[in-house]
């Protein structure tokens, strides 16, 4: 196993009602490895993984950054459905690269590849990293990756619905291999 750790992400468990509260507030589905909020104009408010433990629990993994922002935009939505979000300080993430994929332990484990490793798998595997990569983005500028275009409506959907069937992002973020690094291009 090839194991990057995670140390700048909070893990957060949302529940009860997690499914019921998250969907429409978020950019993909609850099933999907990937999510995003974004506020009404389309614009990355916080972008992170996710693990549904069932309809009444689900995990977030995100950038600590994107804490304060993600808590502020969810709050009163939550209310409504009494969704608790908790943060789970005893477990730790870890990013799997042979599964391609955020991997939660209770224990602590020993990182087996290094910062520059874990910088070009992302790179070669088109995963970027909100607040080193992108930040307030319009999420299609970022990646498809987030969202979903059958699940129904959630805050910004009439936005990304009018981009995507209409027209395209006007810019997409790629890797750049030799700067060893992300970029924004021109979407032709």
């Amino acid at each position: 196993m090839r194991i990057y750790p995670l140390n700048n992400y909070f893990i957060l468990s949302l529940k009860p009602n997690a499914e019921k509260s998250l969907s429409g507030l978020t950019t993909n589905t609850t099933s999907a490895k990937q999510n995003a909020c974004i506020d009404k104009f389309g614009r990355i408010v916080a972008t992170f993984w996710q693990q549904k433990l069932n309809d009444n629990e689900i995990i977030i993994i995100l950038d600590k950054r994107a804490s304060g922002p993600l808590l502020e935009h969810l709050k009163q939505h939550l209310a409504l459905t009494n969704t608790k979000i908790e943060r789970k300080k005893d477990l730790f993430a870890y990013y799997d690269l042979e599964k391609k994929e955020v991997l939660l332990s209770q224990t602590k484990m020993e990182s087996n590849v290094s910062e520059e490793e874990f910088i070009e798998f992302r790179l070669r595997n088109n995963i970027p990293l909100q607040y080193i990569d992108y930040n307030n983005e319009m999420i299609l500028n970022v990646s498809y990756d987030f969202v979903s275009f059958t699940k129904g409506c959630y805050l910004g959907q009439e936005v990304i619905a009018r981009v995507h069937h209409l027209g395209k992002a006007p810019k997409k973020l790629v890797a750049d291999l030799e700067k060893k690094r992300f970029v924004f291009v021109e979407n032709r």
